[in-house]
């Protein structure tokens, strides 16, 4: 990992201190660099080996998180969520 994309990531945090995840674009770098994990990136899938197919929508989205991308897969699920949010919970 280099500095330069470490002290990119700490600026970027810093300047949205009032974000939802602390840290966000830090973790994601950190998380991103290490060993083996973009290993699913070339896993072939094989439709005699039950869950090795990934849907579209869900790999889309796998890239779009690693790469810190707009999530545009879960626009849909997320537009309706905000236009109708769940009920908050009721204390027993």
């Amino acid at each position: 990992m280099g500095l330069d994309a470490k002290a990119a990531s700490d600026a970027f945090d810093a300047s949205n201190a009032a974000a939802v995840v602390p840290h966000r674009e830090a973790t994601r770098l950190v998380s991103t660099s290490q060993v083996g994990s973009g290993a699913f990136l070339t896993r072939v899938p094989d439709p005699f080996i039950p869950g090795s197919v990934v849907p579209s929508a869900d790999f889309l989205t796998a890239l779009q998180r690693r790469a810190g991308l707009y999530l545009s897969a879960l626009a849909p699920a997320l537009d309706e969520q905000r236009t109708h949010p769940a009920a908050p919970p009721q204390p027993r």
